[in-house]
C-alpha cells in the first residue's frame, strides 16, 4: 500500500487546519510538499464561495461561488482560475514535490475533469500523499481514498493529533 494519510470529517471540525498544520511540519524538516488548499470564503458571516491556494507558492484563486452558470456544485459555481490554478498546483507537485497534498477530494474538485484526472494520477503516484476527503460522497475517487489510505475521522478529541499523523506518512 502506497503512504497516503487523509482526514474527514463533517464540515468546520478542522480538516484543512490539520492538513495546514501537517504541510507546516513537513516544511520544518526541510521537505517540499505541493499540492492544493481550499477554504471557505465568508462575506458577514455567511458563505459565499471557495477558495483554492498552491501549497508551494502560496497563490490563491476562487474555486466556486454563489450565482447562475455551468459548472456547478450545488448552489455554486465553478471559477475556472481556480480550478485551473488546482490543476496546475497538482501537476507540478507530481513532477517536483516530495509530499503530494490535496485538500480535499470532495464533489466540487472531482466535478473538473482535468482536476479529477490529477487527483488521480496522484492516488497512482509512488509519492506520499495527504489530505482530506469528503465524508459522505459515494465518488470512486472519494471512496477509494477510503478504501486505499488511512483516515482518520476527526472529531474535537483527535483533532489536535491529526497534523502530526498525517505528516507521519513520509
Amino acid at each position: 500500500m502506497k503512504p497516503c494519510r487523509f482526514v474527514t470529517g463533517p464540515p468546520g471540525i478542522g480538516k484543512t487546519t490539520a492538513v495546514r498544520r501537517a504541510v507546516a511540519l513537513l516544511k520544518e524538516k526541510g521537505l517540499s510538499p505541493g499540492g492544493f488548499y481550499t477554504g471557505e470564503l465568508r462575506e458577514a458571516g455567511r458563505r459565499v464561495g471557495f477558495f483554492v491556494e498552491d501549497v508551494a507558492t502560496g497563490r490563491r484563486a476562487r474555486l466556486a461561488e454563489l450565482g447562475p452558470g455551468e459548472p456547478r456544485v450545488g448552489r455554486y459555481r465553478l471559477v475556472e482560475e481556480g480550478l485551473e490554478l488546482a490543476r496546475r498546483a497538482l501537476q507540478t507537485a507530481l513532477r517536483e514535490a516530495q509530499v503530494l497534498v490535496i485538500d480535499e477530494v470532495g464533489p466540487m474538485e472531482l466535478k473538473d475533469p482535468g482536476l479529477r484526472g490529477a487527483i488521480a494520477a496522484a492516488l497512482e503516484a509512488e509519492k506520499p500523499l495527504f489530505g482530506s476527503v469528503h465524508a459522505r460522497s459515494q465518488d470512486p475517487l472519494c471512496r477509494r481514498v477510503r478504501e486505499d489510505c488511512l483516515v482518520m475521522v476527526l472529531n474535537r478529541e483527535n483533532r489536535e493529533r491529526a497534523p502530526t499523523w498525517l505528516a507521519e506518512v513520509v
